[in-house]
């Protein structure tokens, strides 16, 4: 009585099958047509699901087949990734910027540009590794399975930690917001955040984008804001 549709569904299925006390169990039906289309796309969330996935039961192995299409990202696909989260990182983290007039819709954008810029970083090191990154609920939490997740991830908890007050709660949020900004963005001035982006950099070298393309750094935001990398940032 749970199945509500042929092709698709996602379904809770809470206290009544697993008991209480378990958090938020759900379950989803999708066609192997619809797995094969997105590792044949290297779309990197449903692959990342799919490959930590758990086999309970597989019929004629057809999961397995089908899952075995993805056998890890070409190298072209891998560095169009990497240029492209890259970019897109850097573009968000330009909202973060302490000369905006101190209204609330300013400071909505540039708390939106510094979390989405650090989501972005952190698909970089899933990528830079060649694996697939989990969806933003889990990147957090999944990052440290990464070598720059490992060493960085505290760098970058503690940047997130104050910017929403869990530290240092008493300053003024745009006061919190630049002391973030000028830590994390400015790295001419904080040594922790030039070892963080030299490592990245490095990392990215390691996994096939060329030196010359790191080294000209913003003057490749052309090819984000065209669409050349992926879909172009709104």
């Amino acid at each position: 009585g749970m199945i509500e549709g042929k092709k698709s569904f996602f379904h809770v299925v809470r206290e009544r099958c697993f008991g209480a006390g378990v958090g938020f169990p759900h379950f989803s039906l999708l066609s192997l047509d619809t797995l094969e289309r997105d590792l044949r796309a290297y779309a990197d969330v449903p692959i990342w699901i799919w490959t930590q996935a758990k086999v309970i039961t597989d019929p004629g192995e057809q999961f397995g087949r089908t899952l075995a299409l993805f056998q890890g990202y070409p190298r072209e696909v891998l560095v169009r990734k990497l240029k492209y989260y890259w970019l897109r990182s850097e573009y968000a983290l330009i909202a973060v910027c302490p000369n905006h007039p101190r209204d609330n819709g300013d400071l909505l954008g540039a708390l939106t540009g510094l979390v989405d810029g650090i989501n972005d970083l952190l698909r970089v090191y899933f990528l830079v590794e060649g694996r697939p990154f989990p969806y933003t609920e889990k990147l957090f939490r999944y990052a440290d399975s990464t070598a720059l997740g490992r060493k960085w991830g505290p760098f970058l908890q503690e940047a997130m930690e104050t910017v929403v007050g869990l530290r240092d709660a008493a300053q003024p949020a745009w006061d919190r917001l630049n002391r973030v900004r000028e830590t994390l963005i400015c790295d001419e001035e904080d040594a922790s955040a030039k070892a963080l982006w030299e490592d990245c950099e490095r990392a990215l070298v390691a996994a096939g984008v060329e030196p010359e393309w790191i080294a000209a750094d913003f003057h490749n935001i052309e090819e984000l804001l065209s669409g050349e990398l992926g879909p172009a940032p709104q």
